[in-house]
């Protein structure tokens, strides 16, 4: 068996795991736990760049992020408190990961016939959604989903997985089936 841990950039810190096991026989039976403490260290290579609107805009304006545009080097964070939505226009980026929620309100990115490439582990949280209509979501990076997330003709192309938390919502409209071309868990 392998425990496979995805931290995302957002996720360093102490974490302790605990492990249980059990087993019975015919002559006796065995339990036991063990706890098991993982530290996430901050990678220092990853930059990151915020969006810094707690309003509507533009993907593509370099001025509405703290760094920059977010870039295969930058994990674009989407986390500032509010009702607002951020429309990926003109451009297709590549990008180092994403984050989208954690704050308060509920941010929304919007993706409409534009690519974009998740080269590192991405997730929506639990007040986030991200819409698709006639997209492509690529790149080897893992995206979690614990918010909402809306695919309308999307397609996802990826060699890491999707992966839909208990508590999120998958909504597949009518209109627009996806094509899933990279590993889907619904947990």
């Amino acid at each position: 068996t392998t425990l496979r841990l995805n931290p995302f950039f957002a996720d360093a810190g102490t974490y302790t795991v605990t492990l249980r096991a059990g087993a019975t026989n015919a002559t006796e039976s065995f339990s036991g736990s063990t706890n098991i403490t993982i530290t996430v260290l901050p990678n220092p290579a990853l930059q990151i760049t915020r969006w810094k609107l707690a309003t509507n805009g533009n993907w593509s304006v370099a001025t509405n992020w703290t760094d920059g545009l977010p870039d295969s080097n930058k994990v674009a964070v989407i986390d500032l408190g509010g009702d607002y939505r951020i429309t990926l226009d003109s451009v297709s980026p590549t990008i180092a990961g994403l984050v989208i929620g954690g704050g308060n309100g509920a941010p929304k990115l919007a993706i409409n016939s534009h690519s974009l490439t998740l080269n590192g582990s991405s997730i929506i949280r639990s007040n986030a959604v991200m819409l698709s209509t006639n997209a492509t979501i690529n790149g080897p990076g893992l995206l979690a989903v614990e918010g909402a997330l809306v695919l309308n003709g999307i397609n996802l192309n990826s060699s890491n997985a999707l992966v839909i938390q208990p508590s999120a919502l998958l909504h597949i409209p009518s209109t627009g089936e996806p094509t899933f071309a990279r590993p889907t868990r619904i947990s």
